[in-house]
């Protein structure tokens, strides 16, 4: 068993290690990956698909505006974007999408997955008033989640509760004490020679961002909590086997990192410090490279959250985010010759990683959940 991981964790390291060839060999980043993330990787917005019968009446259309507002300024503060599908129009594309949707009743909000994320279904659907859209867009624990990242923690572990109560109690002791042991151990890269580096992270006392520092915590969620059915159900959908019967009754746990990325799931026996401290690593080490998409991450959270001014490409998607990579290696000409003729390479490395990845995480928790 130890050798078959030892060599999946190796699969998963060369991997990476292509990914940081293409990228991070053109442009060294020794930012940490979890504060790269905070300062230059907006969330993915979720989809919500906005079901109704005819117009809309006025307080529905001031709620849509209000949201839409949050949603659509220059520095949204809430990842989501709103089509609208009236059913009286006889569309079919939105008759199809309805009754895909589970045909909720209407005026209702279908929110679905970033296209990015490893599932892309829907994951919530509320009728379209104000009290089911509060809980929606907000929640206790999301807040408090927001807060720590903002005040530049490197990881918040949101642990959620199996129900066995001893079960729990040896994840949560496993979680507790190995990431109290990786924050004395564990070392940050140096940035001074980083040019990339913002002058907050160079000048902790004259910039704007929190301090650089390693620093972890754990929030913990019951799966029945009625104020938190939005968050339970973002992450227990993040990846396609999550609620598969052998995982019901485990504890889970989700290192979430930058501006609410969840970087992937440990269940049961898989809360060990080995794989605990492979996901701390990654996270406090370089940010080789630099482009979202090509870095371990299932999907990002719904959140309300003001990140702030962003100091990197806000451009989302792969080619766009490569090209914002590429941008300021040289002259244009040799960044629209790196971009030609490298893309086909590029967009096959990211195949194999998102492919690779997913089958190593996959095994590993089928095996290490299951013992």
């Amino acid at each position: 068993m130890n050798r078959i991981m030892d060599k999946r964790r190796r699969a998963l390291l060369f991997f990476l290690a292509a990914t940081a060839a293409i990228f991070g060999r053109a442009e060294a980043c020794d930012i940490p990956v979890f504060r790269y993330a905070l300062d230059n990787w907006p969330a993915d917005r979720f989809t919500a698909t906005l079901f109704h019968e005819g117009p809309l009446d006025e307080s529905q259309r001031d709620l849509l505006d209000r949201i839409e507002d949050y949603a659509l300024a220059d520095q949204p503060i809430l990842n989501i974007e709103i089509d609208k599908l009236d059913l009286a129009s006889g569309e079919e594309r939105a008759s199809l999408l309805w009754e895909k949707a589970g045909a909720p009743p209407t005026p209702g909000l279908v929110v679905s997955y970033p296209g990015s994320a490893m599932n892309s279904g829907p994951v919530s659907a509320v009728p379209f008033e104000a009290t089911s859209l509060k809980g929606l867009l907000d929640s206790p624990q999301r807040r408090e989640l927001v807060s720590r990242l903002q005040n530049g923690q490197s990881a918040v572990w949101v642990f959620i509760a199996s129900g066995d109560t001893e079960k729990d109690a040896e994840a949560i002791a496993t979680l507790e004490s190995t990431l109290g042991q990786l924050e004395k151990t564990l070392e940050l890269p140096s940035v001074e020679d980083d040019p990339n580096a913002p002058a907050d992270l160079l000048d902790p006392e004259g910039g704007d961002g929190p301090t650089l520092r390693i620093e972890f915590s754990i929030l913990t969620l019951e799966r029945d909590d009625p104020t938190e059915t939005l968050l339970v159900n973002l992450l227990l959908n993040s990846e396609p086997d999550l609620l598969e019967p052998d995982f019901a009754s485990e504890p889970m746990v989700f290192p979430i990192y930058g501006r609410g990325r969840v970087l992937y799931a440990l269940i049961g026996k898989g809360i060990n410090p080995d794989v605990i401290r492979e996901a701390c690593e990654f996270l406090v080490g370089p940010c080789s490279c630099q482009v979202k998409d090509l870095n371990p991450g299932s999907t990002d959270l719904l959140l309300t959250a003001n990140w702030g001014e962003l100091h990197g490409d806000p451009m989302q998607g792969l080619e766009l985010g490569i090209a914002g990579a590429v941008d300021g290696l040289g002259s244009s000409k040799q960044s629209e010759s790196f971009l030609s003729g490298n893309l086909a390479m590029v967009l096959g490395v990211q195949a194999i990683l998102v492919l690779g990845v997913s089958a190593f995480l996959l095994m590993r928790r089928r095996e290490t959940s299951l013992g």
